[in-house]
């Protein structure tokens, strides 16, 4: 279940909140809190079109069921905006809401619109396209929102099938002229045959359009070469080891061979055509002992980087390996010395050093972990009423939320509880799952309930009583 959450009054930052988020902005002179709404628009596999990734609470539309047209001329959209320019986060932006109120400015979502450039048409400038789940792999830190395979073979449900057509494809004409950016994500987008002709499209009608890319690199064929010739294409690539093994028991069907070779053409793509390369990649138990060498290989030839730590699922993530172990891994990651002799390399250092900073805030959090007796003896249901009681206790404080709101949260979470256990009836695969929930802040599993549906929350929880 998806919550919307409409309190008025509550969700509003404080001036000098403000003013010091404003200092920091890439994006000094915009005359709201946030462009997403003014200028962008997001698309889902399910159809639901919004203005963001973050705030997917508030659902502007259904395609097909509404066009284009009349949800960017809507009244929800309008309603929004209103929102925004009264600096009120109370219409889905409420992750916004607490990262602002946690001075954590630049993971705050909003922060990543400010690079969206005005259009004076009235037309969105960003078009955000997650139009199909369609992978060719199966990684295991991932889930069926966003593999195929997954959504099949893993979670053993009924494959989504997309909304998306030639109709949609047809839609976009009056959009596209107007259009700065475009972001393609999946599943795999090299692989879906409906972004292939949305890119043509913006080479007939606009080829000035920055198409990102976020791709694993392992399908690379002559027609997407010949694609990318014709467009500006920025791209981002995944890859999370230089060990073929590591890399390979982590990116399921993928051959690491074969994805080495298809990033080298991409990179000098690239730097044939001055576009921008990334690579991205999670941090797990699987690779976390890989992480300075692959870091230092890319790092060394200038190619931005962006690490992430993975929270779920819990038994791949650094917060399940045991104190020693954890600081053992700390003290490695700062032992690092990492060539910063450009803006771009000593960006990021910075990027490693505030993940190196995370894992220690992680440590203090696994200390607390090992000195509870009584979590190391609960049984699963004492681990499900611990979830409930912090999550209520958690919620207790928070004056953001109204009595009906906080009611409808502990609501969605008895409901993923129920709706797990009649999946879920061994009760030790329940206490692995219980366990991984417990170890999480409740304020993550609050913003876990507000984002997404209990069907997805509870293919999570299934995920975590796997070994």
């Amino acid at each position: 279940m998806i919550l919307n959450f409409h309190s008025k009054g509550h969700y509003r930052p404080s001036g000098k909140l403000l003013e010091a988020y404003q200092a920091l902005r890439a994006d000094k002179t915009s005359p709201w809190l946030c462009n997403a709404p003014f200028r962008s628009l997001l698309f889902i596999p399910t159809g639901e079109m919004m203005v963001c990734h973050y705030n997917r609470g508030y659902q502007l539309g259904k395609y097909p069921d509404n066009s284009i047209e009349e949800v960017w001329q809507g009244d929800k959209l309008k309603t929004l905006r209103d929102h925004i320019l009264k600096n009120d986060l109370s219409a889905g932006c409420q992750a916004c809401f607490y990262d602002l109120k946690m001075k954590n400015f630049r993971a705050l979502g909003a922060s990543k619109y400010d690079f969206i450039p005005a259009n004076e048409q009235g037309y969105p400038s960003l078009m955000e396209f997650q139009l199909s789940n369609t992978c060719n792999l199966e990684c295991i830190m991932c889930s069926g929102e966003y593999s195929s395979g997954i959504r099949v073979h893993r979670e053993k449900e009924a494959p989504y099938i997309s909304p998306f057509d030639d109709n949609f494809v047809q839609a976009l004409k009056p959009f596209i002229p107007h259009l700065k950016k475009a972001y393609f994500t999946g599943g795999e987008p090299f692989i879906i045959p409906i972004y292939r002709k949305i890119w043509e499209l913006i080479f007939e009608l606009n080829p000035a359009i920055e198409i990102n890319i976020s791709t694993n690199a392992f399908a690379l064929d002559e027609e997407i070469k010949s694609l990318l010739e014709k467009g500006r294409f920025n791209l981002t690539v995944s890859i999370d080891s230089l060990h073929p093994g590591h890399y390979e028991s982590i990116r399921k069907n993928a051959h690491f061979d074969k994805v080495m070779e298809n990033i080298a053409y991409l990179r000098a793509y690239s730097e044939r055509h001055q576009r921008v390369f990334s690579v991205k990649f999670i941090v797990i138990r699987q690779n976390m002992n890989d992480v300075p060498e692959l870091f230092d290989y890319f790092n060394g030839l200038g190619v931005q980087l962006f690490p992430k730590l993975v929270d779920l699922p819990y038994k791949y993530s650094l917060l399940s390996l045991p104190s020693d172990a954890l600081m053992g891994l700390i003290e490695k990651y700062r032992q690092q010395n990492f060539s910063s002799d450009t803006v771009l390399k000593e960006f990021n250092v910075s990027r490693f050093k505030n993940m190196t900073q995370t894992l220690t805030d992680w440590y203090s959090k696994v200390v607390e972990r090992e000195k509870d007796k009584k979590l190391q003896n609960a049984s699963a249901s004492d681990l499900k009423q611990g979830i409930y009681r912090k999550t209520e206790a958690f919620l207790k404080t928070q004056k953001t939320f109204g009595d009906n709101e906080k009611a409808d949260l502990l609501a969605a979470l008895n409901m993923v509880f129920e709706k797990t256990e009649k999946k879920i009836s061994d009760t030790g695969a329940l206490y692995r799952i219980y366990f991984a929930y417990h170890a999480l802040d409740a304020r993550l599993i609050c913003a876990e309930l507000m984002r997404n549906p209990a069907e997805k929350l509870v293919a999570r929880f299934i995920e975590e009583s796997k070994a």
